[in-house]
C-alpha cells in the first residue's frame, strides 16, 4: 500500500498519506477530529478527482454539544481527498476557495 512518492497508512477505515498526517501534526489534528470533519462537513469538488470537506462556523452548529470539546481549538478546517478517498491533506482556511463546487 505504498509507492516511492508518498506512503500511506490505513486507521481503521481512513488511509492517510505521509503528508497529511505531517499536516494533522503540525496543526494539532487528531484522527478523532478527521472522522468528526468526515461526519459533519460540507463536501465540494475540489478539482483534479478530488474531494474537499469543509468544517466551518455554520457546520459546527450541527456538531453535538459532547463533540464540540474535541473541536474548541480549531476552526475552519479543510479535509482534502484523493478520488479514492486517500486523505491527503487537511488544512484551515478562512473562506472556500471559489473553485470548490459543492458536492
Amino acid at each position: 500500500m505504498s509507492n516511492t512518492k508518498d506512503l500511506k497508512e490505513s486507521h481503521g477505515d481512513i488511509v492517510i498519506t505521509d503528508h497529511a498526517q505531517k499536516r494533522m501534526n503540525q496543526r494539532g489534528i487528531n484522527l478523532e477530529l478527521v472522522k468528526q470533519i468526515l461526519n459533519f462537513g460540507k463536501h465540494y469538488h475540489a478539482g483534479k478527482g478530488c474531494i474537499a470537506i469543509f468544517l466551518g462556523k455554520r457546520q459546527r452548529s450541527f456538531v453535538p454539544k459532547q463533540l464540540k470539546s474535541l473541536m474548541k481549538h480549531t476552526k475552519n478546517l479543510a479535509l482534502i481527498l484523493s478520488g479514492d478517498g486517500v486523505l491527503v491533506t487537511v488544512e484551515h482556511m478562512d473562506k472556500i476557495p471559489r473553485h470548490w463546487l459543492p458536492a
